[in-house]
């Protein structure tokens, strides 16, 4: 026979997990400077526009 498990404890220890992982991708978010933010956003773009331009025509 398997254990006895509470459901509303595992409810609200999954409820927990998921904020701390929540909270854990706004803290990265937030941790970073807004010009540091956006000369990530804009490396990625000019990246992407390289790339694009070296593609061929039939390869849209």
């Amino acid at each position: 026979m398997g254990n006895v498990v509470n459901l509303r404890q595992m409810r609200k220890q999954k409820t927990r997990a998921d904020k701390r992982t929540t909270s854990a991708a706004n803290t990265a978010v937030a941790g970073v400077k807004k010009p540091e933010r956006t000369r990530v956003t804009r490396i990625n773009d000019l990246a992407g526009r390289a790339l694009d331009s070296h593609k061929r025509k039939d390869e849209t």
